[in-house]
């Protein structure tokens, strides 16, 4: 029967080491610490306290209560690591206090046991085992309180009722050593947690830090990764959920949702890279160039009016060169060029005139007409592959970073938001069959917030169902995955963020 015994105790141990490890998140693994050891010593109930982590004055958190008759309002408060109270007491001895009755606390600790709590609610504590938790270096990072010990594990408490007396027995010192055991275990796996969480809070803050970097230099379009990020996650978290379509079957784990995430957040960081005047270029030519020309034109116009001769050779008088130079300042703001435009700005770039000095001065220098004549938007092809080259960029940005092996595909799933399933994308070309499946979801994400975005000056915001219209266009030419813009659109996953 010994053996029995300890062949079941040793299976528990085991399914109770499984489940505790393969638990990263700290809130979680103390419920489920303190769930365990409740079930494994038959108590009704039990709480968890956690060290501060500060070096001066620390105190222990009250972070989770469980009990099995009956519900309670939680409330998460502080108390001093003094002898003052047994939680306290525990945090500063590093002893394991075993009361067989709470009267017990005046003789062991110099205090009687605050019965608050229990006449406020019709509870009764009548025992309670109070264990430290020890790190591998033996520091005291918790305590774990056990409360009345049940005969029949199955019973249940009711307020106010005489059943307390009756039904509970006294720990043992084989409760004391057992979850003396899980306790050991445990600690080191809470301060694996907390650990866990600082380093995720660290790369989070080093990212928010980056992103809030690259918006001041484009402070126009600042938001657009986090928006991008979040529509991102709401995609995919949208499919997991449909049961219809060729990713019926497909599931994001968390750790994927969290590296798609950050992928999101870092996907424009290679614009880092790309000169400000050229990332921040709303107009055709800057300001300045604008402004150089209207003062060659009145330079120019003021010479025509001197010199009939020189108005007859160029076909201009004062009133038509106003008129050009309006058209000028149109086109060099204006999104696509017309035929009419593209004459115009023909005609002045073979046109020069002579001042009195003999210096020869052009209607359009080279370079003007070279940024003038953009056939769509404001960018050169030059200017555009730099902009273009923003998604090198970020691949060899997010490459350099040592990532954990959860995050490792960061830098290839934030570097390919402007490839196309039928390779006609950039920088790399890559297709359907080379593009991971959260790329796609990010490239659907990134056209979305463009052409949805407010807060850009030099363009309205395109209303949701037309945007949904272009991205059908997009994925009907072989560029956004169709089955994805469908379970966006069908699903308005955009609602979710």
């Amino acid at each position: 029967m010994s053996n029995d015994i300890s062949t079941d105790l040793l299976e528990k141990f085991s399914q109770i080491g499984l489940k505790l490890t393969a638990e990263k998140d700290v809130n979680k693994l103390l419920e489920l610490i303190l769930t365990e050891c409740i079930k494994i010593t038959d108590s009704d109930a039990g709480s968890i306290y956690i060290k501060e982590q500060v070096e001066e004055n620390p105190q222990i958190i009250f972070m989770y209560t469980f009990n099995t008759s009956m519900s309670f309002p939680f409330k998460s408060f502080k108390m001093p690591i003094n002898m003052n109270s047994i939680s306290g007491a525990c945090a500063m001895t590093g002893d394991i206090y075993n009361f067989k009755s709470m009267s017990d606390t005046l003789e062991i600790l110099g205090f009687h046991h605050n019965r608050s709590f229990d006449e406020s609610y019709g509870y009764k504590t009548c025992n309670m085992l109070v264990i430290p938790l020890k790190n591998y270096s033996n520091e005291i990072i918790g305590v774990l309180q056990l409360i009345n010990k049940k005969i029949d594990p199955t019973f249940r408490f009711t307020a106010y009722s005489n059943d307390f007396v009756t039904h509970v027995t006294p720990y043992g010192v084989s409760d004391e050593k057992i979850v003396g055991a899980l306790a050991s275990q445990a600690a080191m796996l809470i301060e694996r947690g907390i650990l866990f969480n600082d380093i995720e809070h660290l790369l989070d803050s080093m990212i928010d830090t980056l992103v809030t970097a690259l918006d001041s230099r484009d402070p126009i379009t600042a938001g657009h990764s986090k928006r991008v990020a979040n529509y991102a996650v709401a995609l995919a978290k949208t499919v997991n959920l449909v049961d219809y379509g060729p990713y019926a079957d497909f599931f994001f784990s968390e750790d994927a949702l969290k590296e798609l995430y950050i992928a999101g957040m870092l996907h424009d960081v290679g614009k880092i890279g790309v000169r400000e005047y050229v990332l921040m270029k709303r107009n055709k030519l800057s300001d300045d160039c604008i402004d150089l020309i209207r003062w060659r034109y009145k330079y120019i116009s003021r010479l025509i009016s001197e010199s009939s001769e020189l108005a007859t050779s160029v076909n201009f008088t004062p009133e038509t060169l106003k008129e050009t130079l309006s058209k000028l300042e149109a086109i060099n703001i204006g999104g696509f060029l017309k035929d009419e435009d593209c004459d115009l700005l023909n005609t002045l770039k073979e046109l020069t005139i002579a001042d009195p000095e003999g210096s020869v001065v052009p209607f359009l220098t080279p370079e003007e007409y070279e940024f003038m004549s953009v056939a769509r938007g404001n960018l050169t092809s030059r200017e555009r592959k730099e902009i273009n080259d923003h998604a090198i960029h970020t691949f060899n940005i997010l490459n350099g970073i040592e990532w954990t092996r959860n995050l490792k595909l960061v830098p290839r799933i934030a570097a390919d938001h402007h490839e196309k399933l039928n390779g006609a994308g950039y920088p790399e070309g890559r297709d359907a069959a080379h593009l991971e499946m959260r790329s796609r979801i990010l490239a659907v994400a990134d056209v979305f917030d463009a052409l949805t975005a407010k807060d850009r000056p030099y363009k309205p915001a395109i209303p949701i169902p037309k945007s949904i219209e272009i991205l059908e266009d997009d994925a009907s030419k072989g560029g956004l995955d169709a089955d994805l813009v469908v379970i966006f659109k069908n699903e308005r996953a955009y609602e979710r963020i």
